[in-house]
């Protein structure tokens, strides 16, 4: 099902504020990033207990919380002092709504600053009328049972209080690099994904087009009150199958997982931005690609941008929620019957087909009579003995293995007294 936004003079252009809020030291990493790459209007404000962290953070606004209760050292991991210091700051906190429009939260999950001020940060602006957006990571697995657990307990209380959510698995993220890939340029591919979430939100916000989307879209498409995985995808290219290359770029984030769990889909926005000189038929090949991958259910909000300089590239950004069963895997670790794959006929998605299978006739193997083998054989082609497990019982009935007189089950070089070198 797809929905076309017509333009809209209410919620865009000069008239709209958006402020960025990190709020602990993985927010503030984020905001002081997208300080120093801003690429349209918004404001940067940084928020956190660690007066330290706070002091070398480049965001237009810094405001330290919690002086009374964590004197300036941060929560030691506990978001209930989190919680506090936020309460203890509740003025400050409130001066972040302060002729606003719109707030963009992001914060690490799992440690104190992060887990326990975002709830308050969010109930304190929207109730002064301010939408909230928040971009949020959740830790690796490695870091153990308590930090994910204070989390997820620190989701249930963000989904009720913003209006619109973006989720990022940290453990899905490193998919970006190789797992050779040292820690530095792992969190800095993560932070580049982040960055690029951010400015993509901010650009369906400002942008003008003769399709336009507004908050609205943006808190129909990642409705908090799902507890789906979101979906996020941004690709951007150049040449003569711009729109073409840049939606297979965006398939190949891995919160797309190269497209699969586009068929699990429950809402996407579809943003296309491009020159003045982009076309209808790059346009309606897109979108197509995108539909054929969707399911009948999905609800399709589409937005277009034409009005930049001839020689910028062409960017596709897929913004989403699935369902809350939607994975690349079921268990057991079979294929989705939903899943798809980049084939190299086409970089768009195709259906998985299944392996064609041998026929009775065919020889050892898989080779078919008379047929030379000049290859080798792919995984696919092997072909499974039914070897039988042998048990004691059958052993125990097995008769000596006594030939001319020699026990061959003894090894030939115990048996002949050849000397191991």
């Amino acid at each position: 099902m797809l929905e076309v936004q017509k333009a809209s003079k209410s919620c865009v252009g000069d008239g709209i504020r958006v402020k960025i809020v990190g709020v602990g030291n993985a927010g503030i990493n984020l905001v002081d990033r997208l300080t120093t790459e801003r690429a349209t209007r918004w404001e940067t404000v940084a928020i956190n207990t660690d007066f330290q962290s706070l002091a070398y953070s480049m965001a237009d606004s810094r405001i330290p919380i919690g002086t009374k209760i964590t004197h300036g050292l941060g929560t030691g991991s506990n978001p209930e002092l989190g919680r506090e210091a936020a309460i203890e700051s509740q003025d400050a906190i409130q001066s972040v709504g302060e002729n606003t429009t719109m707030i963009i939260a992001c914060a690490g999950l799992g440690g104190g600053t992060g887990s326990g001020v975002v709830p308050i940060l969010l109930e304190t602006v929207r109730a002064h009328g301010v939408l909230a957006v928040t971009v949020l990571t959740l830790p690796f697995s490695f870091e153990g049972t308590r930090r994910m657990q204070q989390a997820t307990d620190a989701l249930e209380r963000i989904r009720s209080s913003t209006d619109a959510i973006l989720i990022f698995e940290n453990n899905r993220m490193s998919e970006i690099v190789q797992l050779e890939a040292n820690i530095g340029e792992t969190f800095s591919r993560s932070m580049d994904f982040l960055t690029q979430a951010c400015t993509t939100i901010a650009r369906l916000i400002f942008g003008t087009g003769p399709m336009q989307t507004t908050l609205g879209d943006l808190a129909v498409v990642l409705r908090p009150n799902s507890d789906g995985a979101s979906l996020f995808g941004f690709g951007s290219a150049e040449g003569r199958n711009r729109a073409h290359d840049a939606l297979r770029h965006a398939l190949e984030n891995p919160f797309m997982d190269r497209g699969r769990l586009l068929a699990d889909a429950e809402r996407l926005l579809i943003y296309i931005d491009g020159p003045s000189n982009l076309l209808l038929s790059e346009v309606q090949t897109t979108v197509q690609e995108v539909l054929e991958s969707c399911n009948d259910s999905t609800r399709i909000l589409l937005g277009i941008q034409a009005a930049g300089l001839s020689s910028i590239p062409v960017t596709v950004s897929l913004l989403g929620t699935c369902r809350g069963t939607c994975s690349p895997l079921l268990p057991g670790g079979s294929p989705s019957p939903h899943a798809f794959t980049m084939t190299s006929v086409s970089p768009f998605i195709s259906s998985t087909q299944p392996q064609e299978s041998l026929s009775p006739e065919a020889g050892v193997l898989g080779t078919r009579p008379n047929e030379k083998v000049d290859r080798y054989l792919t995984k696919s082609e092997w072909k499974q003995f039914p070897f039988n497990v042998a048990t004691r019982e059958h052993l125990e009935k097995a008769g000596s293995a006594i030939v001319r007189g020699e026990d061959i089950d003894v090894p030939t070089f115990l048996r002949m007294k050849i000397r191991l070198k």
